[in-house]
């Protein structure tokens, strides 16, 4: 049974080895070439010493047990390091498209996977309650040009604060500078002016301290319902 020990040198040569398919094939092609230059030399060999059926049988068990578990842990070791790769590049790709649909100052959905939703939901053609809100903050230029833009990035990520903690149940976007998009699944108009009203409130009555000034800020909403 030494002879199945060629499959181990050639599952070797073509997991362990990062060359080109051609110059894996054409290693492939030298073991083959060696196990049969072993049964032209070695075929019709007498051998030396004659053991008997018992001994030879453990040899041959023996042989093809550990190509097996050689089999088992070339196999073990090289498909172990491809689904670690395979995983780094799921989370690596995860992270592009996260980014690619993120607003990075407020942590919010931006434009683009906005639309991204609304196509989705407009695919569904459902009967389901949506509604629609655009929210812009009143005067926000002002706030840059007085506080600094710092102190306006400090403003955005409170308003995308109070939007999710306020609409948790919702999807909320950055729609542009200072203007926000809330989706309300599942929401009719009355209810999504609800949380809208609750929101305006909440806004309206928390002063956003920016390095020991407090900052008072109002927001303007429209408000629709799909259908």
């Amino acid at each position: 049974g030494m002879q199945n020990y060629c499959i181990i040198i050639l599952m070797l040569g073509f997991f362990a080895s990062f060359s080109r398919n051609s110059v894996k094939f054409a290693y492939a092609f030298l073991v083959l070439m060696f196990r049969f230059i072993l049964i032209a030399v070695f075929g019709g060999t007498r051998p030396p010493v004659f053991i008997g059926e018992y001994a030879n049988k453990a040899m041959q068990i023996t042989n093809i047990t550990a190509v097996f578990v050689g089999i088992i842990f070339i196999s073990y070791v090289f498909s172990k390091k491809e689904i670690e790769v395979e995983n780094k590049l799921m989370k690596y790709n995860d992270r592009l498209k996260e980014e690619a649909n993120t607003d990075p100052l407020t942590g919010l959905y931006n434009r683009r996977r906005a639309f991204e939703y609304i196509k989705e939901i407009i695919e569904k053609a459902n009967r389901d309650n949506i509604s629609i809100a655009i929210g812009d903050i009143d005067f926000f230029k002002k706030v840059n040009d007085t506080y600094g833009h710092s102190a306006g990035d400090e403003v955005l990520k409170f308003i995308a604060k109070e939007m999710t903690e306020t609409c948790s149940d919702a999807f909320i976007a950055r729609w542009g500078g200072e203007e926000f998009i809330i989706i309300f699944p599942g929401l009719n108009g009355d209810e999504a002016y609800i949380r809208l009203d609750e929101l305006h409130g909440k806004i309206q009555s928390t002063p956003i301290t920016v390095c020991g000034v407090d900052i008072n800020i109002t927001m303007t909403f429209g408000l629709c319902e799909l259908p």
